[in-house]
């Protein structure tokens, strides 16, 4: 019975069954590589999305500190 990979599902032969186990390693290094890829993608983009949400709450507060420069 053939095998996938975990990450993109890649197509990998059954060595008990077929004689292509060769093949597998590759698709392995393939599938590894990107998902090692895609994780890294995704942290940077929730790094800058916490960097974003940051700075937005930052200058939405400056019209109160204003606000609380004048009272006083």
């Amino acid at each position: 019975m053939s095998k996938f990979t975990d990450f993109l599902n890649l197509f990998m032969w059954d060595s008990i069954e077929d004689s292509e186990e060769e093949l597998n390693d590759n698709w392995k290094k393939i599938d590894t590589k990107v998902k090692t890829h895609v994780t890294s993608v995704n942290e940077e983009i929730n790094n800058f999305k916490e960097e974003i949400n940051q700075k937005i709450a930052d200058i939405q507060a400056l019209p109160q500190r204003a606000e609380q420069k004048d009272k006083s």
